[in-house]
């Protein structure tokens, strides 16, 4: 459901100018920018075996300037490699036929397939995706499931220029539009029962873990598990706070590796915008009504609250440091890392949540984990008043998929506008380098 987060126009930088609003106008250039590939590797430092027996296998994410995060997966036999988005907030594998070459492969058919051959047609707000179900060999780093349903696309409108070839989504069936069941099937024939996401910024090294994580990568004893309470999503129960003050308790929340920001719902979101910053600092903010973010003076930063995700006894903090975003190395306006959302959807935490943080999603056990990363540290949970606002606890029970796109679309519509205007300013960044 939050694909389109994922799908950037790629535009450089030829000119700009500041409207009256306080925004930078930039111009499109329609060359698409090509990522470096990433890795099919394995750890840096690969755990020892006696430490190692959980975990399956390791690939190295590749990082685009902190708002896409793709590895690679192989499709047939032999094997073709494939970009990647590995997202869980969505549920279906899909390729560009462009990509993906069935006459090259021996392994390719489907005949105990269900629903092989059917043609989907996928619609999201800006464009839409058609395609017929096959099936084929499925390789990720080295786990192998021998027949495996995606969807190969050969008809697209208004998703042209991606930094990605494809989609794996990682949530739960219920949200799948072709019928796939990539965790049971993986947990099945690969042997993959869990997968964690460790994400950092770009000067870090990024990775999907597939299998139980290492105890010398994270330790057990600062793991804070809690149970998955909707299988559509990835998503737990916790409360909302900012600073001292409780926006909401027993909530639903969901861990989105394919969302860039974090995403509050309404009307939690300009209650939490007013909590966050005092009246003279959100004034010198300025709303960008298509992103639906804020830009404000960084050094707003130094007055703005923490805010808390508050679980299992623990309250997990999001710094101003972490919200706050420089447009550019060394420009005194950030972008404030937080978007309005359809109060249909749970609080979407996004990569900008999951740095902080080790995500453990433990399939067979329906539960995640939570871990600091290196250099940061859950704190206890503070008492708190009363919340302001009852427990926000959407369902997808009962809406169609129809409801559910239209209910994601403002979401994914600025999803879309931030990774946009991240390609921007990584080109802009380059080309001030090489001035």
């Amino acid at each position: 459901l939050e694909l389109l987060s994922r799908t950037r126009r790629h535009p450089q930088l030829s000119s700009g100018r500041r409207n009256g609003h306080g925004i930078i106008e930039l111009q499109r250039f329609r060359r698409p920018v090509e990522p470096p590939p990433p890795p099919l590797t394995s750890l840096a430092e690969p755990p020892a075996p006696a430490q190692n027996s959980g975990l399956v296998s390791a690939q190295r994410l590749a990082d685009i300037n902190n708002v896409q995060y793709v590895g690679a997966v192989e499709l047939g036999t032999p094997g073709q490699r494939m970009v990647m988005i590995f997202d869980t907030g969505s549920s279906d594998l899909w390729v560009q036929a462009s990509k993906f070459n069935p006459n090259v492969s021996s392994s390719f058919g489907c005949p105990a397939a269900p629903r092989c051959g059917k043609e989907v047609t996928i619609h999201y707000s800006i464009g839409v995706v058609r395609g017929h179900i096959v099936a084929d060999r499925l390789n990720i780093t080295g786990c192998i499931v021998s027949e495996f349903s995606f969807l190969v696309v050969d008809r697209m409108a208004d998703l042209e220029n991606r930094f990605f070839d494809g989609v794996m989504g990682l949530a739960f069936p219920f949200l799948s539009q072709t019928g796939s069941k990539v965790l049971s099937v993986l947990s099945k024939e690969a042997g993959v029962h869990a997968f964690t996401f460790i994400l950092r910024p770009q000067e870090g090294k990024s990775w999907l873990l597939l299998g139980s994580p290492p105890e010398d990568v994270i330790p057990p004893s600062d793991v804070v598990y809690t149970p998955v309470v909707l299988q559509a999503w990835w998503t737990f129960e916790g409360a909302l706070s900012v600073g001292g003050t409780l926006l909401a308790e027993r909530s639903f929340l969901a861990l989105d590796t394919g969302t860039s920001f974090v995403a509050i719902p309404d009307p939690y979101h300009d209650a939490l915008m007013q909590l966050l910053l005092p009246v003279e600092h959100r004034s010198a903010c300025q709303l960008h009504e298509q992103m639906g973010t804020y830009y404000c003076p960084c050094a707003s930063a130094l007055a703005a609250q923490r805010i808390y995700i508050t679980v299992g006894g623990k309250d997990i903090p999001l710094t101003p440091e972490d919200i706050f975003t420089p447009v550019t190395a060394g420009s005194t306006q950030c972008i404030l890392e937080l978007q309005r959302s359809s109060d249909s959807l749970p609080v979407i935490l996004g990569d900008t949540f999951l740095r902080g943080i080790a995500a453990i999603f433990d399939v067979g056990n329906r539960r995640i984990g939570l871990a600091p990363q290196a250099g940061r540290s859950f704190e206890a949970q503070a008492p708190r008043p009363p919340a302001l606002f009852p427990p926000h606890r959407p369902s997808p029970v009962g809406l169609s998929l129809r409801n559910m796109l239209f209910a994601c679309a403002a979401a994914v519509v600025a999803g879309v506008s931030l990774g946009y205007l991240g390609s921007v300013l990584l080109d802009c960044f380059l080309s001030l380098r090489q001035r």
